[in-house]
C-alpha cells in the first residue's frame, strides 16, 4: 500500500512515470494498471518499478518473465 501511494503521488505531481495518469485515480485503478503492466509489459515494469514488480510476483504467485 505504501509503495502504491508513493507512486500515485509521483503520477499526480506530474513526475515521469510509466503508468498513465488514470492510474492515480484511486488505489483500485492503480492496482488494475499495475496488473496490466505486469502481464503485458513485464520487463518494462521490472526495469522501471522493481519493488512493485517484486510485490506483484508474490501477490499473484507467478512471474511472467519465467
Amino acid at each position: 500500500m505504501r509503495l502504491s501511494k508513493e507512486e500515485m503521488g509521483k503520477i499526480k505531481n506530474g513526475e515521469h512515470h510509466i503508468f498513465r495518469n488514470y492510474a492515480a485515480t484511486n488505489i483500485y485503478e492503480f492496482f488494475a494498471v499495475s496488473v496490466e503492466y505486469f502481464f503485458e509489459t513485464p520487463q518494462l515494469l521490472k526495469n522501471e518499478l522493481p519493488q512493485l514488480y517484486k510485490h506483484l510476483i508474490i501477490l499473484l504467485k507467478q512471474n511472467p518473465l519465467k
